[in-house]
């Protein structure tokens, strides 16, 4: 009988272990999400956007002292140089110069409403007219050869390695030596108990 109480307590324990482990998991479902963006993924754009939007679904964090929104536009591989405001829900880049005819892709890093890192991005191509592309400030071309001046454009860094993030393999250790411990507590206690 005593046997079996003790056995019915470890099962108890480890359940409520379990739980614990993994019932958390429902809160990573509930980060902010991007409810739509300008240009619209996939839409194609006739002319270089003067600003690119993305819009969330609650109101993103500002890290007061830090800049918390981390933003990646690129074409083919190239970064290239934005700035980015993040303000209630939506983040707007801006692109340094205009675009020329390409796909380009936007990589977004924020802190979403319950403090956690989102990422998302949207791609979008550009397709400027033959004769506006000529006019252009920036053409493929002048960016493939800057001057002396001008900073080369680095290759695009992933989002994910833009930021710090925790490994889940971490998070999985933890859990292992968390329901280690509750079963080392729950050993001793049966042992205790005779």
């Amino acid at each position: 009988m005593k046997l079996r109480k003790n056995l019915s307590r470890m099962i108890a324990g480890a359940a409520v272990a379990m739980l614990a482990a993994f019932g958390t998991v429902g809160a990573a479902n509930a980060h902010d999400y991007l409810t739509g963006s300008s240009p619209e993924n996939g839409a194609s754009v006739k002319s270089s956007p003067k600003d690119i939007t993305m819009t969330f679904s609650a109101e993103l964090q500002q890290l007061s002292g830090t800049d918390s929104t981390v933003v990646a536009l690129s074409q083919a591989g190239k970064k290239i140089p934005t700035t980015a405001s993040t303000k209630g829900t939506t983040v707007t880049v801006v692109p340094d110069a205009e675009l020329a005819s390409g796909e380009y892709t936007l990589a977004v890093r924020v802190i979403s409403s319950d403090g956690h890192p989102v990422e998302d991005s949207i791609s979008f191509p550009v397709d400027v007219p033959a004769s506006a592309a000529a006019s252009a400030p920036v053409s493929q071309t002048a960016a493939a050869s800057p001057s002396a001046d001008e900073p080369t454009v680095q290759p695009v860094q992933p989002v994910q390695d833009l930021g710090a993030g925790m490994n889940p393999v971490v998070w999985i250790i933890a859990g292992v030596v968390v329901l280690g411990g509750v079963i080392a507590v729950l050993v001793k206690f049966m042992r205790n108990t005779k």
